[in-house]
C-alpha cells in the first residue's frame, strides 16, 4: 500500500505543478480514491483502511 499511496502522491504533486490554480477533475475507483483523500486530508489516519468511500461519492476539494 505504500508504494500506492507513494505513486499517487507522486502523480497529485505532478498534476499541482503542471495545472496551478486551475480546477481538476479525477475520476478513479474507490481504492486510489481513498489514497487521494488519505494524501489531501494529511495523512492524518495511519490506517489506510479507516478512509471510507461510498460508490458514486464525489469529494470536492477546494484547496490542497
Amino acid at each position: 500500500m505504500e508504494s500506492v499511496v507513494n505513486r499517487v502522491e507522486k502523480c497529485l504533486n505532478w498534476i499541482k505543478k503542471e495545472y496551478p490554480n486551475k480546477n481538476i477533475l479525477i475520476v478513479a475507483h474507490s481504492g486510489i480514491c481513498r489514497v487521494i483523500k488519505y494524501i489531501i486530508e494529511g495523512k492524518k489516519e495511519k490506517d489506510l483502511s479507516t478512509y471510507t468511500m461510498k460508490n458514486l461519492q464525489v469529494c470536492v476539494y477546494k484547496e490542497w
